[in-house]
């Protein structure tokens, strides 16, 4: 037997996210080395080359909360190896199942390999037992009880979490809330999406990507060399490749200004083979976002808090910190209208998790964009990002003089007024062409009556 050890991995790359985002609490990877089995401790004959381990997220506060692991197509999740995981019949999927009163006959089972929220053992007073949710396409949890690597990277995603009034969710241990046990014979890669609330406060949500490996030097990125993010340094397949060759489109079809005020009415339309989601740091999905044509569902379409399209695990993660809050007014938390986020209104979204709007090319309707640069970033299944980019500029009604967004007399009367004027800036030079004239009087005459209403 050898002696326990820590291993601290700081490896954090961006997540892409919304809603309040905060950043710098979960600071990176804590690798415990549990026990490198050699043989010679009685019962463990069997793991004679595994060495077990333990994965903390380390965060800056002990009051901090790790509330969830995620990961979909977009940023996976992944625990692999190139050996064999240890997984015992006497064990379980979460830190929950796991039973010390079987380890005095069954020694080997304390060394399964699991997820969790802080758990190691049954959930004790005031700890939250650890859920999981996944998709129908990807049984993450089955596949990893049957010693597959853990991969989550389909395109609604999955999560281990805990309630956010569990207490095994907070840094108390050393600033550490534990993810994993793994024990495996020979190196272990990791990469998770936290979700941490700041302080335990429900509305400062961080959302952190943290890469971590026994093998020391690991590098993590795609090793397909038929893909167009190819990277040759990387020893680690991060799950993200990109194929050289996409079918998804972006396309705007109409852009209509809605007002002369500021507002305008955008179309556009995302087209792919397959299932797609889309982001944007410019645009903002709402009720005001129209998606067509709708998914064919006889339920209430709710519980797409992000406005995406589609109900996954991003959804979820806006969802599950607010668990248990309650409220005076109108809230997308509260499906059922009682006052708080409770059970109810996680099974309405569960019976909706999976769902999108998204499998057929979609029509997306955006309203009340003011002038600016906007951009939209959509992704397949296979990973093809295609960004659209358009910019909305304030649309003058030619000929309006005065600015009150008509065409009338006003307006005739300021190119008489001015006809005939050579000398720059010409007040009545609606043509741009240096001068009031005949070219300009024309302008104000086919355009007279002309008001700027839609």
């Amino acid at each position: 037997m050898k002696s326990h050890f820590s291993l601290c991995v700081i490896f954090m790359i961006a997540a892409p996210f919304f809603g309040n985002i905060m950043n710098g609490q979960v600071t990176g990877i804590v690798i415990d080395t549990i026990l490198v089995h050699d043989g010679l401790t009685e019962g463990l004959e069997d793991l004679e080359g595994y060495t077990t381990y333990r994965f903390y997220a380390e965060c800056e506060n002990s009051d901090d909360k790790v509330i969830a692991a995620f990961g979909d197509n977009e940023s996976p999740l992944f625990i692999s190896t190139e050996g064999d995981f240890y997984n015992s019949p006497f064990g379980g999927l979460v830190g929950a199942d796991q039973n010390p009163a079987l380890f005095a006959f069954f020694p080997a089972a304390a060394y399964d390999s699991y997820v969790t929220i802080g758990l190691t053992e049954a959930v004790g007073a005031g700890e939250g037992y650890i859920q999981t949710i996944e998709s129908a396409i990807n049984p993450w949890g089955g596949n990893f009880e049957s010693g597959q690597d853990l991969l989550i990277d389909d395109i609604t995603g999955g999560a281990w979490f805990v309630f956010p009034q569990g207490s095994n969710s907070t840094a108390y241990d050393e600033n550490r809330v534990l993810l994993a046990q793994i024990t495996a014979n020979n190196s272990i890669h990791l990469q998770v999406n936290t979700v941490c609330l700041i302080h335990g406060e429900y509305d400062q949500v961080q959302i952190e990507t943290l890469q971590a490996s026994t093998e020391l030097g690991a590098s993590f990125g795609c090793t397909d060399p038929g893909s167009s993010n190819y990277d040759a340094q990387a020893i680690v397949n991060s799950h993200d490749c990109i194929p050289e060759e996409c079918s998804l489109e972006t396309e705007i079809t109409n852009l209509v200004q809605s007002n002369c005020d500021s507002e305008f009415h955008v179309e556009l339309t995302i087209s792919s083979n397959s299932q797609f989601d889309y982001t944007s740091d410019s645009l903002i999905f709402s009720d005001a976002s129209n998606f067509e044509p709708f998914y064919p569902t006889t339920l209430e379409w709710t519980s797409d808090f992000d406005g995406d399209g589609d109900i996954d695990v991003r959804d979820f993660n806006i969802f599950i910190p607010n668990w248990g809050q309650s409220f005076d007014e109108v809230s997308p938390y509260d499906s059922n209208g009682d006052g708080e986020a409770s059970a109810y209104d996680l099974l309405d979204f569960l019976l909706l998790y999976g769902q999108s709007q998204n499998i057929v090319p979609a029509n997306i309707i955006l309203e009340g964009l003011l002038s600016g640069t906007y951009s939209l970033d959509a992704i397949d299944e296979s990973g093809c990002i295609a960004t659209l980019s358009f910019r909305v500029d304030e649309y003058l009604l030619e000929g309006d003089i005065n600015g009150d967004n008509a065409i009338s007399v006003i307006d005739l009367l300021e190119i008489l007024s001015d006809f005939g004027c050579v000398t720059q800036p010409c007040s009545g030079d609606i043509s741009g062409d240096g001068v009031t004239g005949t070219n300009d009087l024309l302008l104000i005459l086919s355009a007279f009556g002309t008001e700027c209403l839609q």
